[in-house]
């Protein structure tokens, strides 16, 4: 048994006194800190981001003390009895992305908030070009909060709610952004700043992006922005990821959703952390879905599952140099109908008039067998800018892509695990930028761009390849000048392109043989705009531009079953480069806030047009009978107008009424255009809480949407009639919770509630299979 020497220790006086010196030393420390006068103040004003407008009913909450307040009608709010100290402050509002900031408060404090009140209530209306970087260009912006409450859609189906942008779709897990009837080759769409590799090639190569790693989503619908390199006839599509924010500690965002029709899954999450060494942020995102159901029956192999990833570093050197490094991969696999896929020509007839598709199971799957598509989109891209000046500064972007994409087909021999189409697609970017003030109130922007694609088939697939090889090289620079006052702004730009283009193509005629292409194309760029805010309530701008865009490299040397809109496609290698003249004419009134209305006109001549034609024949292949499509030329013109309108009925209720109206005309056949969506007119109610029982920022919608039928299409320019107008009721909760120093948000949706029966014009699969039933989406989003 050890003794042990109590005695020992006491012995010493000099040890005596030091234990007795620290005890007393904490017992005061501890006093002191539990006496500290909790007297302090914050209070401040909250106001939108846009408008600059006081925010009633927001929330201010600090997480370590538990306390909040409302603001009031003036956007006033005072937290009273705060000790000092460390503080996550999170600031809510009903339609607003929530905040949360870090605060360091030792003593009375004032700070005011801005909240985007905009983006997320009233992301339908415009921000003016003077509040954003796109000038005299109307733009409309979805938030993060607007993007993770839709977080099961792909990118195409988040921006179809905004008037004016609609989607073309292969099924429903395959869709692509239509601005103002334009998409595809004519859409360009910029992942955080780099123009996206790998989506131009058909309706069915939706842009392989996650768009649940965006801080934000900008569309902008008026004449090309000659900033940005590649064809954007239709408008411009904006991927941002947003800043990291400047919070020392650790922080998550976990959101999953579950969704009825496809029994799907999703999970994403975005951690994140600020260091002046540097900051970072992970997300990820994991999906799976099942076979897809109509009213009637199910959809045989339309699973997807996906798995994304981004990196996002960041750090300042100085105060002057701002560097940032991102990096993402995205990775899906798609099944595609099975009943679209047909052994003969008898058969191919009788699908298309069929009440329910060949090779319809009755129980629901998760397998996905051939035709099915595996895709893999990479980047990686590293940002710096140097900043003289408040007005001056540079700004450099290196990238670098690869785009994998890979087609099953339903094969013989038991071939349907061989790719029938292997692309590799490699790309790398360069640009340079350079912003002045040259005058007072005047800004010039200029740049310059490089990138070069190299496309490569893989040669163990057995079938001649739809896309060829080929290399392409791009160099293209910009200025533009810009003159800005507080109710007026002036844009005058202009962009010149060269592309060089070489292809190694297998000839169309028999004997087959390698067939080279070596192609240039110079093309122009000019728009120009103003825009005048007459006074507090109404505003004007006008917009006009001419654009060239050269065919691409499927529309030109395409051969082949296409298999993803199960038709076979071919090009033409004669034709010729579009040219473009777009004119916009764009009001805003707004009446105290209570009632707004917006009004978009365009009209747009496209000489040369290129289309998609539906031939009146179809062909017999070794892996089936599928319908013919090619590609033609025409010139064409294209107008409408996008009506907004938003109206308070009180402090609790809105009403939203949007109406979409487009028409195109082949003018050398007066007929009119092929694959151009339908006029639309939608109206929701929406019904708001700030608190009730604890939760906070409760939303309530119901809305109808009616689709008309698309009136301008003869029944000799398809194959089949085209469908009936047709009429969807959703509706949608969401609320809010906040746990100490978590926050929680919650969302309910019901699509389609009224299970309607209907087929959309701009869906491929309209000739073999309905749109989907009823689907309820339940979804959560936690912050840590």
């Amino acid at each position: 048994m050890q003794v042990v020497k109590r005695t020992s220790r006491s012995s010493s006086p000099l040890r005596w006194n030091k234990s007795l010196l620290g005890s007393l030393f904490f017992l005061v420390s501890a006093f002191a800190a539990n006496a500290q006068t909790c007297d302090v103040i914050v209070k401040g004003i909250i106001n939108d981001e846009h408008s600059e407008d006081p925010i009633q009913f927001a929330n201010v909450y600090l997480e370590e003390s538990r306390q909040g307040a409302v603001s009031d009608e003036n956007g006033s709010f005072e937290l009273e009895g705060i000790c000092p100290g460390q503080y996550h402050t999170v600031v809510s509002h009903i339609g607003c992305e929530t905040k949360r900031i870090f605060l360091n408060i030792t003593s009375d404090t004032t700070i005011n908030f801005e909240l985007d009140h905009g983006s997320h209530l009233l992301h339908e209306i415009a921000i003016r070009g003077h509040h954003s970087e796109e000038g005299s260009q109307e733009s409309h912006t979805l938030d993060a909060e607007s993007i993770n409450e839709n977080s099961e859609d792909n990118l195409a189906g988040i921006l179809d709610g905004i008037a004016g942008v609609d989607q073309i779709k292969t099924g429903n897990t395959i869709s692509k952004p239509v601005v103002h009837g334009l998409s595809g080759n004519r859409l360009l769409v910029l992942n955080n700043g780099v123009s996206q590799s790998g989506q131009q090639w058909g309706a069915d190569h939706a842009p392989a992006i996650d768009p649940l790693q965006a801080g934000r989503i900008t569309v902008v619908k008026g004449v090309s922005a000659v900033e940005y390199q590649g064809a954007s006839l239709g408008g411009v599509v904006l991927v941002q990821p947003s800043a990291i924010d400047r919070d020392p500690h650790l922080h998550s965002d976990l959101s999953y959703f579950y969704q009825t029709n496809g029994r799907g899954h999703g999970f994403h999450t975005s951690t994140s952390r600020y260091n002046k060494i540097l900051s970072w942020k992970l997300n990820t995102t994991i999906k799976k879905s099942g076979d897809l159901k109509t009213p009637n029956y199910f959809l045989t192999n339309t699973g997807k599952e996906e798995a994304n990833a981004s990196l996002q570093l960041e750090r300042n050197f100085g105060e002057r140099v701002k560097a940032d490094v991102f990096m993402s991969s995205f990775n899906t696999r798609l099944g595609i109908l099975r009943g679209s896929h047909i052994g003969n020509l008898n058969d191919l007839q009788e699908a298309m008039i069929r009440e329910e598709p060949f090779y319809t199971n009755d129980s629901f799957s998760y397998l996905i067998q051939p035709p099915s598509q595996e895709v893999n989109h990479h980047l990686g891209k590293v940002h710096v800018k140097y900043i003289l000046n408040d007005s001056t500064w540079f700004d450099v972007n290196a990238a670098v892509q690869q785009n994998l994409r890979k087609e099953f087909d339903v094969r013989r021999s038991g071939r349907s695990y061989t790719p029938a189409l292997s692309l590799d697609m490699r790309s790398a970017f360069l640009e340079g930028k350079f912003q002045t003030q040259i005058r007072q109130k005047w800004l010039l922007k200029s740049g310059a761009q490089y990138m070069r694609k190299d496309n490569v088939n893989a040669a163990n697939t057995g079938i001649l390849p739809l896309i060829p090889d080929y290399i392409s090289d791009l160099v293209g620079a910009f200025t533009v000048a810009t003159y800005k006052t507080d109710s007026f702004a002036f844009e005058l730009g202009a962009r010149y392109d060269l592309e060089d283009r070489r292809v190694v193509t297998i000839s169309q005629d028999l004997p087959r043989r390698p067939v080279r292409f070596n192609d240039s194309y110079h093309n122009l760029n000019i728009g120009a705009g103003i825009h005048i805010d007459l006074n507090n309530s109404i505003g004007w701008s006008y917009n006009l531009g001419f654009a060239n865009r050269n065919p691409e490299v499927n529309e030109l040397y395409s051969n082949g079953l296409h298999q993803g809109v199960s038709g076979y496609e071919i090009g033409d290698p004669n034709l010729e480069s579009e040219r473009s003249f777009k004119q916009t004419f764009n009001v805003l009134v707004n009446l105290n806030d209570r009632l707004i209305v917006e009004g978009l006109g365009y009209l747009q001549f496209i000489n040369d047009y290129i289309y998609l034609n539906p031939e009146n024949a179809s062909i017999l292949t070794i892996r089936g009978a599928f319908p013919v499509f090619r590609y033609r030329q025409t010139d064409a013109r294209i107008y409408g107008f996008d009506l907004v309108a938003t109206h308070d009925l009180n402090r609790y209720s809105r009403l939203l009424l949007k109406y979409a109206h487009i028409k195109g005309t082949d003018l050398e056949r007066n007929v009119g255009l092929v694959n151009l969506p339908s006029n639309k007119i939608t109206g929701r109610l929406s019904f708001h809480i700030p608190t009730f029982f604890g939760l906070e920022n409760i939303e309530f919608h119901i809305s109808d949407k009616f689709v008309f039928q698309q009136s301008n299409i003869q029944p000799w320019q398809d194959f089949l009639a085209v469908p009936d107008a047709y009429n969807l009721i959703n509706a949608e909760l969401v609320m809010e919770k906040q746990w100490k120093k978590r926050r929680v948000k919650f969302w309910v949706r019901s699509n389609n509630l009224a299970n309607t029966r209907y087929r959309e014009y701009l869906n491929r699969l309209r000739y073999f299979a309905d749109e989907t039933g009823i689907d309820v989406v339940i979804g959560a989003k936690m912050s840590l």
